[in-house]
């Protein structure tokens, strides 16, 4: 995870306790039981962690534990197993070597776009909203194999996606990072309508598009980063596929893996942007950060999450978008 937001941490108690007898936690209706009390091993032969590494997924409270932010951009380059421990400094590092006449990395670039705002509102120039930075893996379908970019620390061009407007910025250049957060605020008032958030970024020459799906889910299987989510992430990211393909929804959803976001020690951690989980009256889509994933999770997690747009208290780490999303800065 590269992120621009405080380090300080929201108080909470124990999710199941702090949820007893709520129908919904900020704004978003609630499901009970997700697979939580079957048996362990699973009797259904869902594939687990070994028990080395279960042993260290930290039990104790989940809810508030997500990071605080209002937009999370998303760089497709390189895969869970190639990036480098720690993404940012590595990158912004790249930024600064580089020749005057080469031109900018991308994620070097976004990175610094992004300290240059959090300064510029900590200086009463402006409040932008708190951004998180990621990257994700590539779609592993054949005809996205010609534009896989392998490299997110040296990449000059890629393609990002941008939550919660469901817009996807193709070939986005380094150079033209700074175009692209200082226009992004805009495209929030327009966010539940994935074209007119991309017609406003279209507007200062950026090849936006509306995402083709209605959910898409990120899965934390940064291997370099820590072992937990390097090994419980592909079997999620492994299980989600299985599963959207059996209930038919290759079209509507998306799985990728997804850079470190916080809290390894809760793993698998998942975050579920679908458009079901729009507020009362307004389609705008939210994203749900999920702790503590098991395979066993998936499917109710499709079918309660995706579909009906409803969540789990038991592994709800936090919800984009709610009262505690955007304490940042």
């Amino acid at each position: 995870m590269f992120s621009f937001f405080s380090s300080k941490k929201t108080s909470s108690s124990s999710s199941t306790g702090a949820l007893a007898g709520a129908t919904e936690i900020d704004g978003l209706p609630l499901s009970t039981d997700p697979c939580t009390s079957c048996a362990d091993p699973c009797a259904d032969g869902h594939a687990a962690l070994p028990a080395s590494l279960a042993r260290k997924i930290e039990e104790g409270p989940l809810l508030h534990t997500m990071k605080p932010h209002a937009r999370h951009l998303f760089v497709c380059a390189g895969s869970g197993s190639s990036w480098p421990e720690k993404i940012e400094p590595e990158a912004l590092s790249a930024a600064k070597r580089r020749s005057p006449s080469d031109p900018p990395t991308l994620t070097g670039a976004l990175l610094g776009t992004a300290f240059n705002h959090r300064r510029h509102a900590g200086s009463g120039l402006g409040s932008p909203p708190a951004t998180m930075i990621s990257a994700i893996d590539r779609d592993p379908s054949p005809e996205s194999a010609s534009d896989l970019v392998e490299d997110v620390v040296a990449c000059v061009q890629s393609e990002v996606v941008l939550m919660p407007e469901f817009v996807v910025v193709r070939s986005l250049r380094g150079e033209d990072a700074p175009k692209l957060l200082d226009a992004w605020p805009g495209s929030l008032s327009a966010a539940g309508d994935p074209a007119a958030a991309a017609d406003k970024l279209k507007a200062v020459g950026l090849d936006a598009v509306p995402a083709a799906e209605d959910a898409i889910v990120f899965v934390c299987n940064h291997t370099k980063r820590d072992k937990r989510c390097g090994v419980a992430g592909p079997l999620l990211i492994d299980e989600f596929r299985t599963v959207i393909a059996e209930m038919g929804l290759e079209d509507k959803v998306k799985v990728h893996g997804v850079s470190h976001i916080g809290g390894h020690k809760y793993a698998g951690n998942v975050i579920v942007y679908a458009k079901s989980l729009g507020a009362p009256g307004a389609s705008v889509s939210r994203g749900v950060w999920y702790g503590r994933v098991k395979t066993c999770h998936v499917q109710p997690i499709v079918k309660a999450t995706i579909l009906e747009g409803k969540v789990f208290g038991e592994l709800l780490r936090g919800a984009s978008g709610g009262a505690h999303s955007q304490k940042a800065w």
